[in-house]
């Protein structure tokens, strides 16, 4: 419990989002016996779940952050508690990640992907959540934006899997469908083979740029202090 500290002002929602991403793992682990649907299940959470869950995390890092003022005036810049604290989310969602990978090897789970590879499944989204919620809530110093941008994007993303999924129909097995190369839920979709690489590689590249995006704006502590003053 002394992890939540590192964010003070969310900790209900920080246990709510870890207790709802093992309760799904407890779910995957109930219905093993049902190949099929554990293993979508499993899909849904690695790839959706988590790195939603720890991107609505980042919305709050610093925009919306009730002790902000606290921590500058005690000679903490603005970028280094965002630092310390996206490190934190993304450590967190790298443990849950490693871990639920592990349970699926251990429950024999079939992935479409091969086991060296899976790490991405999880990662490159994660990255994107994380950076996409903490730059849009610092453009404007709302928490709201973050949270909002990255439902959106994700919540997009999984209502057009069916839309791409007939779009590439004809796409031969392991062939390139330009479509699934910008869904960050390709693996759920079943868009695999050389686009996925390419997929993932961009939602890594994202992902790595917005997040020094929200350092950048991070730098910018007169404007925070300033929004911050203006919801109280």
């Amino acid at each position: 419990m002394g992890l939540l500290r590192r964010f003070p002002a969310r900790r209900a929602e920080l246990l709510g989002c870890l207790l709802i991403l093992l309760a799904m793992l407890a779910g995957v682990g109930a219905l093993r016996m049902q190949t099929d649907f554990a293993s979508l299940l499993a899909l849904f959470t690695l790839e959706l779940l988590l790195p939603l869950g720890m991107g609505l995390m980042a919305a709050g890092c610093l925009a919306g952050d009730p002790i902000l003022e606290l921590l500058l005036t005690a000679h903490r810049p603005a970028w280094q508690v965002l630092v310390e604290r996206l490190a934190f989310l993304l450590a967190l969602g790298g443990l849950l990640g490693w871990m639920a990978l592990r349970l699926f090897e251990r429950w024999q789970l079939p992935l479409p992907i091969r086991a060296e590879d899976r790490l991405f499944i999880w990662l490159s989204p994660l990255l994107f959540c994380l950076g996409c919620a903490s730059a849009a809530a610092l453009l404007r110093g709302r928490a709201l934006d973050g949270g909002m941008s990255v439902i959106a994007l994700m919540g997009g993303a999984l209502v057009t899997v069916p839309f791409v999924t007939h779009a590439c129909a004809a796409t031969p097995p392991g062939g390139f469908c330009v479509w699934w190369l910008v869904n960050p839920l390709a693996t759920l979709g079943g868009g695999l083979g050389l686009v996925w690489s390419f997929n993932r590689l961009l939602g890594l590249s994202l992902g790595v740029g917005l997040l020094a995006l929200s350092i950048y704006l991070a730098r910018r502590e007169e404007a925070l202090l300033h929004v911050a003053g203006a919801v109280d």
